[in-house]
Protein backbone atom coordinates (compact mmCIF):
# COMPACT_ATOMS: atom_id res chain seq x y z
CA UNK A 1 0.00 0.00 0.00
CA UNK A 2 1.35 3.26 -0.67
CA UNK A 3 0.27 6.35 0.73
CA UNK A 4 0.60 9.59 0.28
CA UNK A 5 0.41 11.74 3.64
CA UNK A 6 1.63 11.06 7.09
CA UNK A 7 -2.25 10.87 8.27
CA UNK A 8 -2.93 8.07 5.30
CA UNK A 9 0.12 6.34 7.81
CA UNK A 10 -1.78 6.60 10.54
CA UNK A 11 -5.01 6.04 9.21
CA UNK A 12 -3.91 2.22 7.87
CA UNK A 13 -2.35 1.82 11.14
CA UNK A 14 -5.44 2.27 12.72
CA UNK A 15 -7.87 0.77 10.33
CA UNK A 16 -5.94 -1.72 9.15
CA UNK A 17 -3.15 -3.02 11.36
CA UNK A 18 -3.05 -6.07 9.14
CA UNK A 19 -1.57 -4.50 5.89
CA UNK A 20 0.77 -1.64 8.00
CA UNK A 21 3.70 -3.77 7.69
CA UNK A 22 2.78 -3.81 3.37
CA UNK A 23 2.55 0.16 3.87
CA UNK A 24 5.07 3.10 3.06
CA UNK A 25 5.00 6.55 1.46
CA UNK A 26 4.67 6.76 -2.52
CA UNK A 27 8.21 9.68 -2.13
CA UNK A 28 10.23 7.15 0.69
CA UNK A 29 9.78 4.26 -1.66
CA UNK A 30 10.56 6.05 -4.71
CA UNK A 31 13.49 7.41 -3.01
CA UNK A 32 14.89 3.76 -1.33
CA UNK A 33 14.48 2.33 -4.56
CA UNK A 34 16.52 5.00 -6.11
CA UNK A 35 19.42 4.44 -3.51
CA UNK A 36 19.71 0.56 -4.45
CA UNK A 37 22.65 -0.22 -6.62
CA UNK A 38 22.15 0.42 -9.86
CA UNK A 39 20.10 -2.71 -11.78
CA UNK A 40 19.14 -3.94 -8.69
CA UNK A 41 15.17 -4.91 -9.16
CA UNK A 42 12.86 -5.79 -5.96
CA UNK A 43 9.40 -8.00 -6.59
CA UNK A 44 5.99 -6.16 -5.36
CA UNK A 45 5.75 -8.36 -2.13
CA UNK A 46 9.08 -7.32 -1.23
CA UNK A 47 8.24 -3.67 -1.77
CA UNK A 48 7.81 -2.40 1.49
CA UNK A 49 10.21 -4.65 3.17
CA UNK A 50 13.12 -3.70 0.73
CA UNK A 51 12.20 0.29 1.18
CA UNK A 52 12.40 0.13 5.40
CA UNK A 53 15.54 -1.75 5.01
CA UNK A 54 16.74 1.50 3.63
CA UNK A 55 14.91 3.89 4.63
CA UNK A 56 12.65 2.82 8.01
CA UNK A 57 10.71 6.06 8.17
CA UNK A 58 9.49 8.48 5.87
CA UNK A 59 11.22 12.08 5.53
CA UNK A 60 9.28 15.20 5.46
CA UNK A 61 9.91 15.33 1.79
CA UNK A 62 8.37 12.08 1.00
CA UNK A 63 4.95 13.23 1.91
CA UNK A 64 2.88 14.57 -0.98
CA UNK A 65 1.25 17.44 -0.31
CA UNK A 66 -2.67 17.45 -1.25
CA UNK A 67 -3.57 20.24 -3.80
CA UNK A 68 -7.14 20.74 -3.04
CA UNK A 69 -8.08 24.47 -2.99
CA UNK A 70 -4.85 25.84 -3.79
CA UNK A 71 -5.53 25.87 -7.43
CA UNK A 72 -4.30 24.17 -10.81
CA UNK A 73 -0.96 25.09 -10.51
CA UNK A 74 -0.78 23.07 -7.22
CA UNK A 75 -2.66 20.40 -9.19
CA UNK A 76 -0.62 20.22 -11.77
CA UNK A 77 2.49 20.08 -9.78
CA UNK A 78 1.14 17.53 -7.41
CA UNK A 79 0.07 15.26 -9.85
CA UNK A 80 3.77 15.51 -11.64
CA UNK A 81 5.38 14.36 -8.72
CA UNK A 82 2.83 11.52 -8.31
CA UNK A 83 3.89 10.38 -11.74
CA UNK A 84 7.19 11.27 -11.39
CA UNK A 85 7.30 8.44 -8.05
CA UNK A 86 5.56 5.85 -9.63
CA UNK A 87 7.41 5.76 -12.56
CA UNK A 88 11.06 5.46 -10.13
CA UNK A 89 9.19 3.14 -8.64
CA UNK A 90 8.18 1.15 -11.96
CA UNK A 91 11.80 1.47 -12.75
CA UNK A 92 12.79 -1.11 -9.81
CA UNK A 93 10.36 -3.34 -9.75
CA UNK A 94 10.33 -7.09 -11.55
CA UNK A 95 6.79 -7.21 -13.81
CA UNK A 96 4.44 -10.29 -12.35
CA UNK A 97 5.13 -13.31 -13.64
CA UNK A 98 1.28 -12.79 -15.61
CA UNK A 99 1.92 -9.67 -16.33
CA UNK A 100 1.74 -9.85 -20.58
Amino acid sequence: VLVFAEHHLAWVLDERPDVFPRTVALGQAAAALDALPAGTRVTWEDLAAEVRSVRPDPLPGDWIADPYGRGPAAAEDTSARIVEDIDRILDRVTPSPWAP
